[in-house]
């Protein structure tokens, strides 16, 4: 019915849907999408108190298994999202007091244990029934006085946040804490899908780095995106506090999405992309069906300038390129240099705290393609020299 009764305490699922899609109509006719399903589990059994009573790890899963096959008895084409963890820590453990002791040793975190029944689930079901697992992603480094590197902008929370998005993706990054034998996160989630549900997308519904209104917001940025690219990320969501400023974050996202003003994107497939020194430097490749190669490159030394040497090996001849970036003092994307390109090398010089995205054009756009294309960049450091004042009474050796 499309009359919802007021006075039955209940809002039933089933009826729901139905009053949504009847007003916006089904996914594949411009109706919603979307649907995420569950929720995090610590979160069921302390706010809602219907599951409070005695909430198992068992009631979790046959109350988001029969959400998730009510979603798509409603609306087919929908996609569904299950998992929705809110930390590190619930898609480790659960909730430990909701019986997941019996599970933990068969399986080396609770993503498993989710993948698996939900494909058990599917199977017995005959149709997928959830399309998309994801996670909410906050980077837990903190500063020597035990700040949060979201909310800090402190030359050592620069610093910090910067690095910390390599736990998402870089497994040479060492990450502290209970749970740092799950880093690099993305590759650890998509083995998992890959054992346990192959086919399941993943997403980050909601994540950030900080530094919204800082060069290191923005680069942080860019590494995240380069590295969502790169892991096959289908959704991620930026979520930053209401009253942040995001206009280096802003930018970070049109340098992938606008970076020329007229709809230049970043690429529609993601080339191999190896940099010799990731602590240093980020280097993430794309390609579109025009053979046009986008190379995005972030310094993330605070005192080093870095010459980047971008080697390409594409079916595909490059003899021009063009420069677009963002730096520190400047938030908004400006267009740089214009460069010739000889045997598909170049060399690009990188300020401290700055992001480029070279754009290399083809010389034709026929042959080759993105499976042939790769990228190899390698970083020289200069350090910029300090000057150093004396007074006429000192005596400084040669």
């Amino acid at each position: 019915s499309l009359l919802r009764d007021k006075t039955d305490d209940a809002v039933y699922i089933d009826e729901y849907l139905n009053y949504i899609i009847n007003y916006y109509g089904k996914s594949a006719f411009g109706g919603i999408s979307a649907y995420s399903v569950g929720g995090d589990s610590t979160v069921w059994s302390k706010e809602f108190y219907l599951a409070s009573d005695g909430f198992t790890v068992e009631d979790y899963m046959n109350k988001t298994i029969e959400l998730a096959e009510t979603v798509k008895k409603a609306d087919s084409n929908a996609l569904v999202i299950g998992g929705g963890f809110n930390s590190i820590d619930s898609a480790v453990s659960f909730a430990e007091n909701a019986g997941w002791s019996k599970y933990k040793n068969d399986y080396n975190w609770f993503v498993d244990y989710y993948l698996y029944e939900m494909n058990k689930a599917s199977s017995q079901n005959g149709k997928r029934l959830v399309d998309i697992i994801d996670i909410k992603y906050f980077p837990e480094e903190e500063t020597e006085y035990g700040l949060s590197v979201i909310s800090e902008t402190s030359d050592e929370a620069n610093r910090i946040r910067i690095q910390s998005v390599r736990a998402l993706w870089d497994g040479s990054y060492i990450k502290e804490g209970e749970n740092k034998e799950f880093f690099p996160l993305l590759p650890t989630f998509q083995a998992s899908i890959n054992e346990y549900y192959p086919g399941t997308k993943l997403a980050l519904t909601e994540y950030n780095f900080g530094g919204g209104n800082n060069i290191t917001g923005g680069i942080a940025q860019v590494e995240a995106l380069g590295c969502f690219a790169e892991e096959g990320v289908f959704l991620a969501c930026l979520s930053p506090d209401k009253d942040d400023d995001t206009i280096y974050q802003y930018s970070a996202i049109n340098l992938f999405t606008d970076y020329d003003g007229n709809g230049g994107e970043f690429g529609d497939v993601s080339v191999r992309a190896d940099n010799d020194n990731t602590e240093l430097c980020s280097s993430f490749a794309a390609i579109d069906n025009e053979g046009v190669l986008n190379v995005v490159l972030a310094n993330k030394s605070d005192s080093l300038t870095e010459t980047v040497n971008i080697d390409i090996s594409s079916e595909y001849r490059y003899d021009s390129a063009e420069a677009y970036g963002f730096s520190i003092g400047n938030p908004e994307i400006e267009k740089g240099e214009s460069y010739s390109v000889s045997g598909d090398f170049l060399s690009v010089v990188l300020e401290p705290y700055s992001v480029v995205l070279i754009s290399f054009e083809p010389v034709h756009t026929f042959g080759g393609g993105s499976e042939e294309t790769s990228v190899v960049t390698s970083v020289v450091t200069e350090k910029t020299p300090v000057e150093i004042t004396t007074s006429p009474d000192e005596q400084v050796p040669e």
